[in-house]
């Protein structure tokens, strides 16, 4: 009944395999909240696939042009950045919404979302192309 906050990988960190899964902390600690992080949402299907920041980048789209010789990609683990802000925001609610029902709950963020938070200021402008779109890069 100690526990206030349990941060866990799901599917994809295979050095985690063995632990109980998250409702199993919610039965131990009924007002604990369990922060899920993975590669993929659960409703995709993909969880088998490793949590590789890099790998997610470009299953995303956010590594998609290439150089003759190697992929464009983002030079700091967007992914990983944008799946932490996600987290803390999912955890700090789930907390605020604890304060008046008194349960614990389990919050998911994964990195395939985390990616496309950094898209999210494209998406604003949708039916106009934004200078960064229109760019061209070299090949």
């Amino acid at each position: 009944d100690a526990a206030d906050v349990i941060l866990m990988g799901g599917e994809s960190f295979p050095n985690l395999k063995g632990l109980p899964p998250p409702a199993g902390f919610l039965e131990a600690y009924p007002r604990a909240i369990v922060l899920d992080l993975d590669a993929y949402p659960p409703a995709t299907g993909l969880s088998d696939h490793p949590a590789i920041d890099a790998l997610v980048q470009a299953r995303s789209g956010l590594a998609w042009e290439h150089y003759s010789d190697r992929p464009i990609r983002f030079a700091f683990p967007a992914p990983t950045y944008g799946q932490v802000l996600q987290g803390l925001t999912a955890l700090f609610a789930a907390l605020l919404e604890r304060e008046s029902s008194g349960k614990g709950q389990v919050v998911f963020a994964s990195l395939f979302e985390g990616a496309l938070m950094w898209m999210t200021p494209h998406w604003y402008l949708a039916e106009t192309w934004s200078p960064q779109l229109k760019a061209m890069f070299p090949k």
